[in-house]
């Protein structure tokens, strides 16, 4: 088994691994992260399974290098399969390995006994065994870089196995193209929503679009902040006073392009006119509307062509306008933190934890398209305590640009020991802290007579905490402090602010946003 195992270290480093992330034990994993550490990939200890898979899908979700999670069997992976079950919701090709039971029907075996590949099936794209790659090496290469983005699982099992998920639904090209161009013609104030995978492949077409656009929360970042006609992100959850609202509810048609069911989390108005319409390939999700058109390159290109171009700009101005004053209401709020950053720092790698200030940064942070700052957030899965190890991952494989981190009162203690990663490795990451001191975004919709030792923590400081990792650390109640803290901050090294807001005022300040 060891001459397999080094034989499986120099595979992956002719695949170009750079780093292996996670926690091993005494048999095959410490034996693999040896014969790994002689190729030079560099092994980063984190202090839970979960966060050492998050951590190695930032490496390969916000950059061209490779990271593979590691843990050892049994209760090990099943802390890992937190993190691995974040990587596929956020539809993230990463890679995990894990030992296994050399005989799964060893009956003398029974002491923390699991079947691990039913673990895994619902999270994970493909399984293999170290030994199947290792005699089918090309068949694993072009599963890693296909374009179905979901996790793989590679057990250290003296099995030759392979096991592959069938993900996605049957489509197959509409004969409805005459019928979608007259009605794209007809329409007067068509209004485009566009998913992530979509607006990659055609960013160059929607950016010259003359209609309100809308990304998902995943594609945020994608389309250029500036552009007129961006209307911001569609959720299906736009209050009174959102942009989203105010276009959808004028809009004579919804066009949805590419926009699957995972990537919104409210869903349709139904007052609206729909048109779905999708690329046809392989690994098609499941659509957020459920009658879509599916059409191949050509054919999507010229319906595009087809969109009428007929809002006038100030409508838009207007909408944004009314959505900016329902925002900037306070000077000390979390949206003018944001739009400090925003202002102050040029360039950085955002990511977003889960919460009501979510809300409002996804409204706020602005972006371009000379990728001098890209998101990487909880978009479609919405996991609260995944930011601090994405955080780490980003900054580690981009540490040109510093990462912005913001996280709220739920999200900071998950993973808050791997604070220790952030200061040993010195990343230079900007951890801001959004407090009301509890759930804000729950209490604004519970009832009014809730347990408020469920809503709210006694002490919701973390300022010591992160401080005795070794962090400078900050606490501000006010606008003033914290611009003087963001202003003087190096940008090189890790920081720590904690920021804390009014309650009411807090929970309420995405009234008529969502």
């Amino acid at each position: 088994m060891d001459a397999d195992i080094e034989l499986f270290a120099k595979f992956l480093k002719s695949i170009e691994v750079e780093y292996i992330v996670g926690i091993i034990g005494g048999g095959s994993t410490i034996r693999l992260v040896n014969a790994l550490s002689k190729e030079n990939i560099k092994f980063i200890h984190t202090h839970h399974e979960a966060s050492a898979s998050i951590i190695a899908g930032a490496i390969n979700r916000s950059s061209n290098k490779k990271a593979i999670s590691i843990s050892i069997k049994g209760p090990g992976l099943i802390n890992m399969l937190i993190g691995i079950s974040f990587n596929n919701f956020e539809r993230i090709n990463s890679l995990s390995i894990s030992e296994e039971y050399s005989d799964p029907v060893d009956s003398n075996k029974f002491h923390k006994r699991i079947n691990q590949v039913d673990l895994l099936n619902q999270f994970t794209k493909s399984i293999y065994s170290y030994g199947y790659i290792l005699k089918n090496k090309d068949e694993f290469i072009l599963d890693i870089n296909s374009e179905n983005k979901r996790p793989i699982h590679i057990s250290l099992s003296n099995e030759i196995y392979k096991k592959v998920n069938h993900f996605g639904l049957k489509s197959k090209v509409s004969k409805n193209l005459n019928l979608i161009i007259e009605k794209l013609r007809n329409s007067q104030k068509p209004v485009l929503i566009i998913g992530r995978s979509m607006l990659i492949k055609f960013n160059k077409i929607v950016k010259n679009s003359k209609i309100p656009i809308f990304s998902t929360v995943a594609g945020l970042g994608l389309i250029d902040s500036s552009n007129k006609y961006f209307a911001g992100v569609f959720t299906g959850e736009g209050g009174v006073n959102s942009v989203e609202n105010n276009f959808i509810s004028e809009s004579d048609l919804l066009i949805l392009f590419g926009v699957n069911a995972n990537e919104v989390t409210g869903k349709l108005p139904i007052r609206s006119n729909v048109l779905s319409l999708d690329l046809i390939n392989e690994y098609p999700e499941k659509p957020l509307f459920k009658k879509t058109e599916y059409f191949n390159e050509k054919i999507i290109k010229r319906i595009l062509s087809c969109i009428n171009h007929t809002w006038n700009q100030n409508e838009i101005i207007q909408a944004k306008q009314r959505e900016k004053n329902t925002i900037f209401q306070e000077k000390w709020s979390p949206a003018f933190c944001f739009d400090f950053i925003n202002e102050k720092i040029k360039c950085f790698n955002l990511i977003l934890d889960t919460g009501n200030f979510a809300v409002i940064a996804e409204h706020i942070f602005k972006f371009d398209d000379e990728s001098n700052k890209k998101y990487y957030g909880s978009s479609n899965s919405r996991f609260m305590g995944t930011s601090i190890p994405s955080a780490i991952g980003v900054s580690t494989a981009n540490r040109q640009f510093p990462t912005i981190c913001v996280v709220g009162d739920g999200g900071i203690s998950p993973y808050i020991s791997e604070l220790k990663l952030i200061n040993e490795l010195r990343l230079p990451i900007l951890i801001l802290f959004i407090s009301n001191g509890g759930y804000g975004s729950i209490d604004s919709k519970a009832p009014i007579d809730s347990l408020k030792d469920a809503l709210y923590f006694n002490d919701p400081s973390w300022n010591q905490v992160v401080s005795a990792f070794g962090i400078q650390t900050f606490q501000c109640n006010n606008f003033d402090s914290y611009s003087e803290v963001v202003k003087k901050w190096d940008a090189c090294s890790p920081l720590y602010i904690e920021c804390t807001f009014e309650k009411l005022r807090y929970k309420l300040m995405t009234k008529g946003l969502r």
